[in-house]
């Protein structure tokens, strides 16, 4: 089988799945460089323009509501440029694609997968399912599975969002509640997701910056000159992270009664500091955290959904999330000589930044060294260098990449290839990218998951002894990470980054 999985609404994606392993991904936002973007028809033109379009099955979801205005000329676009055997639209099973994709990434033969969304009901766009009728709407934000041979809902949490009923038609009906909701509550409280980010539109940061609260609540009690714009928003960030811990914890103590391993998908696992308070508060637990755990990620749990219904073979989960567009170099008038390893470290350890721009793109909104800005963590001033480089607050940290060997000695953690934890620092020297708290979000690398991005590391190592790099994500604040070699060359020259490395064909661009 051959399966293209489309989905619609915020952070739209598509997903092909070739017999039950991912073969390509790509969300709109990495296309068209604006955050959060719902035109999947992006994605689809680039599936035509590159040739991808023969599947045995196209399947389309669409966040919550049936969209004939939508679902008549993709069916047409399909017609007209696919080759298919099956279409079929599906109107959102939100949670469960967040579970699928959780679990199905995860080395867990069984696990309790937890979804905690991200967004709430003011944008009427990153919540989970909506159920109702006439304006009595509640919506879906907390859901746990407890998955062995299948998926078995056994918790969800609905909160009501009547402030969205005066936007969605009346013939938009779902279910009728009482024939949906069995065993879930209605709450008059919101979602973990939703909290973040009603306390993130009060701190200025508009309400995708949940992220932002995250970093800025690491300030309470402290005096620094970076939160001076934000210090009457210290107090209320560092209340808002630990009432949402509290809660995830409380969940965890209730439902690994079910199982020792436990999968965390859905928006909130973005949520690096909780992740690393959940791994050390529950060190019998085995945890995975969904490294496309976002909306983004619905359509590789679409895929893998549908894919499981209709094989009977088994579904592969992912060996990395290098599973995007690979750059076409276009470097005739570009300023460029064969490189090395040694050389390029050779210019971090001269304080110089370089980006770095290889192989197929990474999913999710992590950089992992395939679409990264690389600077030295060693250098005093660096953090601060390195947010006025990319427009940031100037309170936001940065994460740092570690061979895999030396993690444990330098970081309280001893494998992260998704940099999903914000971990204690061991050792002292590498400023940059410490947080005030004395963390680092950090991604370990191997020579295996990343040969390339591994080497440079370890040559960087051989020249300063420190055997970690900064790494941020390839683009200016607001944007999403490059994908395309075009979006590269455009925010290079934006940022003024002077270096640009592409060992995979062993080039030094420089201006």
């Amino acid at each position: 089988m051959r399966i293209l999985s489309v989905t619609t609404g915020h952070d739209a994606s598509v997903t092909i799945l070739e017999d039950g392993q991912v073969e390509f991904y790509l969300a709109a936002n990495k296309i068209t460089r604006k955050k959060h973007d719902n035109r999947v028809i992006v994605c689809i033109e680039y599936l035509i323009d590159t040739g991808r379009t023969q599947f045995t099955d196209i399947v389309v979801d669409f966040l919550r509501l049936p969209d004939e205005r939508l679902q008549n000329p993709l069916k047409k676009l399909f017609d007209d440029h696919f080759e298919y055997n099956n279409l079929e639209f599906t109107y959102s099973e939100h949670h469960l694609y967040h579970a699928y994709s959780g679990f199905f990434n995860s080395p867990f033969k069984e696990a309790v997968c937890l979804i905690l969304d991200g967004a709430g009901a003011l944008v009427a766009d990153g919540v989970g399912e909506m159920l109702g009728e006439e304006g009595a709407w509640v919506v879906e934000s907390e859901s746990v599975y407890h998955v062995e041979n299948e998926f078995k809902e056994v918790y969800k949490k609905y909160y009501k969002a009547e402030e969205c009923s005066h936007h969605i038609p009346k013939q938009y009906v779902l279910h009728r509640i009482n024939d949906k909701i069995k065993n879930g509550e209605i709450c008059e409280d919101y979602g973990v997701g939703y909290r973040f980010e009603l306390v993130a539109q009060e701190c200025g940061f508009g309400v995708w910056g949940a992220g932002k609260v995250m970093g800025l609540a690491s300030y309470k009690g402290l005096e620094s000159p970076h939160v001076h714009n934000w210090k009457d928003f210290v107090d209320k960030s560092y209340n808002i992270q630990k009432e949402c811990e509290d809660h995830v914890i409380d969940l965890i103590k209730k439902y690994s009664s079910l199982s020792n391993n436990i999968v965390l998908s859905g928006g909130y696992g973005l949520n690096c500091v909780a992740n690393d308070k959940f791994k050390n508060l529950f060190p019998y637990l085995n945890f995975f955290i969904d490294p496309v755990c976002a909306d983004d990620g619905i359509s590789l749990g679409l895929a893998y959904k549908y894919y499981r219904d209709n094989s009977s073979s088994n579904i592969k989960p992912l060996k990395n999330v290098y599973i995007g567009t690979t750059p076409d170099y276009k470097l005739e008038e570009l300023n460029t000589r064969k490189t090395s390893y040694m050389e390029v470290a050779q210019l971090l350890n001269e304080g110089l930044v370089v980006g770095i721009c290889q192989g197929k793109s990474e999913a999710g909104y992590r950089a992992l060294g395939n679409r990264s800005i690389l600077f030295d963590p060693r250098e005093k001033d660096g953090m601060e260098y390195m947010n006025s480089l990319k427009g940031r607050e100037s309170f936001r940290p940065f994460a740092g990449t570690v061979l895999q060997e030396y993690a444990s000695e330098w970081f309280d953690i001893d494998e992260s290839p998704y940099m999903q934890y914000a971990v204690k620092v061991k050792k002292e020297g590498i400023p940059s990218i410490v947080h005030v708290d004395n963390t680092c979000r950090v991604q370990t690398v191997s020579q295996e998951q990343n040969y390339h991005f591994y080497n440079l590391i370890k040559s960087f190592y051989e020249i300063t002894g420190v055997p970690i790099l900064g790494n941020t994500s390839f683009n200016y604040a607001g944007e999403s990470i490059v994908e395309t070699f075009d979006h590269v060359l455009e925010t290079k020259k934006k940022m003024n980054i002077s270096y640009l490395f592409l060992p995979d064909i062993n080039i030094l661009v420089e201006d």
